[in-house]
């Protein structure tokens, strides 16, 4: 997902929502967790210290070979990671399966270059295809209730109503979400691919992107407008639980949970299909010839991609398996 610097704003929570996925599965009463913050969530780390996996236990991180090739030895290995985008300087922990899978590898494969992000043109680009022209603002294009809940997050902290007024749904809810995460001390130079990104240019690793700083912004910025309103509305009901629900959804990710994980998502995005098949099957069916294209070649790749890319029935674990591929988690 975005890595890049957004607009500083914070919006309200948007009461009358069901049941949290994993609340309800304990048998216990919580709000839902839908939407962008999940999105985010799946691959974060929690506010308290590092949860290191027990010995023995699976992390996210997964082997793939070709078996009809594996007897010839002409083909490479293809190791997948579950990232951590954001975390915390005190939660900061790289899996032990994932730091081997890097040494093995000569290949590291990113979603995207993060470097870029931060680029004079992709912040033009972004506002660009995020913000309102000359006499148009987000008051025109949002109903009555989803403004009034921007305004008043606004009003409560402080930001001019004027400032975000000209952003479009999409974008001041991604800001609203990385102002959101800083607050709690949440920082992408802390994330795993950050860390492996880093790593792989100081140890002169080659590097491959599966998307661009563009594809990335036009996930979002090329939503219809129902899907972009209702994007905004679950990053304001989100952001304000993001505390109480983070030590779930990393205890999950600790321990290779991929069942639990993926009845997280399936349930948090059951009332927005669409927005799930953008943002994780549609990308996950692009990115599987790629994947494969690595498996065909003689080198060894380490591919690091959010955790929710990896789960389900439409997960890359899964596809890559449907294909014949042999899958080992780690």
């Amino acid at each position: 997902m975005l890595h890049g610097r957004l607009p500083k704003l914070e919006c309200p929570v948007v009461p009358g929502r069901s049941p949290h996925p994993l609340r309800a599965m304990k048998g216990t009463s919580s709000p839902s967790f839908p939407g962008l913050t999940l999105v985010i969530l799946i691959i974060l780390s929690t506010l308290l210290p590092a949860h290191v996996p027990a010995a023995g236990r699976p992390s996210f991180t997964w082997t793939i070979s070709d078996p009809s090739a594996s007897h010839t030895g002409s083909r490479g290995t293809v190791s997948l990671a579950g990232s951590l985008h954001l975390l915390t300087r005190e939660s900061f922990h790289v899996p032990k399966a994932m730091v081997e899978a890097y040494r093995e590898a000569r290949m590291v494969v990113f979603e995207t270059d993060f470097d870029r992000m931060g680029d004079p043109a992709a912040h033009a680009r972004m506002r660009a295809l995020g913000m309102y022209p000359e006499g148009q603002t987000l008051e025109q294009h949002v109903s009555p209730e989803t403004f009034t809940l921007v305004h008043k997050r606004a009003v409560r902290d402080g930001i001019p109503s004027t400032h975000i007024n000209q952003l479009k749904p999409w974008l001041c809810a991604l800001s609203l979400a990385a102002v959101e995460f800083q607050r709690l001390g949440f920082h992408p130079q802390y994330g795993i691919d950050r860390y492996f990104l880093d790593k792989a240019k100081k140890d002169g690793r080659q590097r491959v992107f599966l998307e661009t700083v563009d594809q990335q912004l036009q996930l979002f910025s090329a939503m219809p407008a129902p899907q972009q309103e209702s994007f905004l509305r679950q990053t304001l009901y989100d952001l304000d639980l993001m505390g109480e629900i983070a030590p779930d959804i990393v205890r999950v990710w600790t321990t290779g949970d991929t069942h639990t994980l993926y009845e997280l998502l399936s349930r948090s995005f059951s009332d927005y299909p669409d927005l799930y098949r953008r943002l994780f099957t549609e990308r996950n069916r692009r990115w599987v010839p790629k994947l494969e294209r690595l498996l065909g070649s003689r080198r060894h790749a380490f591919v690091v991609i959010g955790a929710g890319h990896l789960v389900g029935p439409e997960g890359l674990v899964s596809l890559l398996t449907t294909k014949g591929y042999a899958l080992v988690q780690r």
